[in-house]
């Protein structure tokens, strides 16, 4: 039976029930309301000095665990102060959830008044909102969900006014999951890895942010080809202890290497980048076969609903 609810205590309920388990931030009177419904549903929170660190602690957890994080956020400064984190994250492809409290609609003369969206999309961050009390779950799910799925880092904006107001929970307008694309690898890219690992000469494997999830499989990989690890700056540890790994690559290489043969599994091509714009530690003789674990994606919640 659907009860009657502030929006605040709403939007912690769905997120609880969509499995969100660890929030960070610096509570404020915005979020004060929204946090200690998360709690409520068995989430733990841990408090931050700082917005920031709240944020980079975020990206941290959901980047080791591969589940969706949250930063709980003041409107306005709460948000301005998280925004270094919250770009790395955006830019690392990281799930994380940021609940930032938002100005009452149409308050543009408040102190704590900043246009949230553009702000969060210029650090190429998702901004998503809390349109009415009406759509409130299905905006919090949809937002959820949007990170989950598309691994993206996701700003919520919540209008302090609508999560002071009433809604039904469950709502009436039902949420909207997102499906998760499977993997789809044909023979023939099977083959050409194949290939490339049987004609080279001194193969290496780069594992980036992406390799986490799967290092178990890659080092499997790497034993059977007779071939070396190593990682990029992001994945940086993803083979320790190994002891065919060669530590970190990039920036952090050593000059002159040999002419390897690369699989490179990151979650995201740029990882085999250098500064200086080409294959970083990777001679001009190379072939290369590339791998990214997050699904093809457009920008059409960039807008909002």
């Amino acid at each position: 039976m659907a009860q009657t609810m502030r929006v605040a205590d709403a939007v912690g309920r769905v997120l609880g029930d969509l499995g969100l388990l660890q929030i960070f931030g610096v509570v404020g009177s915005g979020n004060f309301r929204v946090t200690n419904a998360l709690l409520r549903e068995g989430a733990e929170f841990t408090a931050a000095r700082h917005e920031m660190g709240a944020a980079t602690m975020a990206d941290a957890y959901a980047r080791v665990t591969g589940d969706v994080s949250a930063v709980s956020l003041h409107q306005g400064c709460g948000l301005t102060n998280a925004l270094t984190g919250v770009a790395e994250a955006a830019k690392c492809h990281t799930p994380v959830l940021v609940l930032a409290a938002d100005t009452a609609q149409g308050d543009v003369t408040s102190n704590f008044y900043v246009d949230q969206d553009a702000l969060v999309a210029s650090v190429g961050a998702t901004p998503m909102r809390i349109h009415s009390a009406e759509s409130a779950v299905t905006d919090a799910a949809r937002a959820y969900h949007v990170a989950q799925v598309e691994r993206r880092t996701v700003v919520l904006s919540m209008p302090i006014d609508i999560q002071e107001e009433q809604t039904q929970y469950p709502a009436a307008r039902p949420t909207t999951a997102l499906s998760l694309p499977q993997p789809a690898v044909s023979h023939a890219e099977v083959q050409t890895l194949v290939d490339l690992l049987d004609a080279a000469e001194r193969p290496v494997i780069v594992g980036g942010r992406g390799a986490r999830a799967a290092k178990h499989d890659i080092r499997e990989l790497a034993e059977t080809a007779g071939a070396l690890l190593i990682a990029s700056g992001g994945g940086r540890g993803v083979f320790e202890g190994d002891e065919w790994a060669l530590d970190i690559m990039g920036g952090f290489a050593t000059e002159g290497p040999p002419p390897w043969s690369v699989r490179a599994t990151s979650s995201s091509p740029s990882a085999l980048r250098s500064t200086h714009g080409r294959p970083a530690g990777i001679a001009d003789r190379r072939d290369a076969a590339g791998a990214d674990r997050r699904p093809c994606r457009g920008d059409r919640y960039a807008q909002g609903r």
